[in-house]
């Protein structure tokens, strides 16, 4: 019982120091933000969220799979709504925190440390590669060159 007061206090305590930083950035930016002359596109807003919901997707589809193939039976609904709200360990200093949420929050499926660590392992190996891709697609976009396409083609093979 007294645990769970704890755990309690440290939610609450972790929640209100991502409010704290959100509000110091939001501060920071005040006089930028008043002088902004707004024009919203709902056309636009409705596509960029179209499409962060299918990266958010795909960004918790690794750990579904993960998840699946180590045996635990976590809803790909669950899965998403963790990864979504795990995002919010990203407000506060550390990048860390991402995990720690969505450790806590698997860890009432049953979800054992060990295989949650080589999960992060694995999803963060996963993470690099593709960026890797992708930075190399946009860099021999931006400097084509035959040593940067060769360097692309070997990274592929």
């Amino acid at each position: 019982m007294q645990k769970k007061h704890i755990n309690m206090i440290f939610a609450w305590l972790f929640v209100g120091i991502v409010i704290f930083f959100i509000a110091k950035a939001f501060i920071n930016d005040l006089d930028e933000i008043k002088h902004y002359e707004f024009q919203i596109n709902l056309l636009w807003v409705a596509l960029a969220s179209v499409i962060y919901l299918v990266a958010y997707m795909f960004l918790s589809s690794s750990f579904y799979f993960l998840l699946r193939h180590m045996h635990y039976r976590v809803s790909f609904r669950d899965n998403l709504a963790y990864t979504v709200f795990s995002q919010f360990g990203t407000y506060v200093p550390g990048k860390v925190w991402v995990y720690i949420i969505r450790y806590k929050l698997l860890k009432k499926h049953g979800v054992e440390k060990s295989d949650f660590l080589s999960m992060f392992a694995i999803d963060t190996i996963v993470i690099l590669c593709s960026a890797s891709i992708v930075s190399a697609l946009f860099a021999s976009s931006f400097f084509p060159s035959q040593t940067l396409a060769h360097m692309f083609t070997v990274a592929l093979l």
